[in-house]
């Protein structure tokens, strides 16, 4: 079986919309070795490393001079073409509740319907629980 990875389909070309999920590094203020820890996150953060680990990661580089290159790579193009349209999905006060709620959204969604069931309310059931429980987080 061949399998493809493609840019998420737009409804509007014109102002395409691409949903991200950013990490950001900091340092605790009670760190015993925060020096050492804000000296690694320089390190981490230069363009020359950070070349290094998006390509042993097959990661989209956060920055733009790494673009253009990353496009000629058939598995990472879909994901480098959103970058510069992309948008955080959640902005709430609970990441890991609100990605726990999406993840049993899919896990349950791919489970064989019951017999007798209606498969549209199923589903509509299992996507309002999973948004109420998100809605919660926010």
């Amino acid at each position: 079986m061949k399998v493809d990875v493609v840019p998420i389909p737009q409804l509007n070309e014109n102002a395409p919309v691409n949903v991200a999920n950013y990490w950001i590094e900091s340092v605790v203020k009670k760190s015993k070795h925060k020096d050492e820890a804000w000296d690694f996150i320089r390190f981490i953060t230069t363009p020359e490393n950070i070349k290094a680990y998006t390509d042993a990661t097959k990661q989209p580089s956060p920055l733009r001079a790494h673009v253009a290159a990353q496009q000629e790579d058939p598995e990472l193009a879909p994901f480098v073409q959103g970058i510069l349209t992309a948008k955080n999905w959640y902005t709430g006060k609970d990441v890991d509740k609100a990605d726990e709620a999406l993840s049993n959204l899919m896990a349950q969604y791919i489970l064989p319907y019951a017999d007798g069931r209606n498969q549209l309310r199923r589903d509509a059931q299992l996507i309002i629980n999973a948004a109420t429980i998100m809605q919660q987080t926010l």
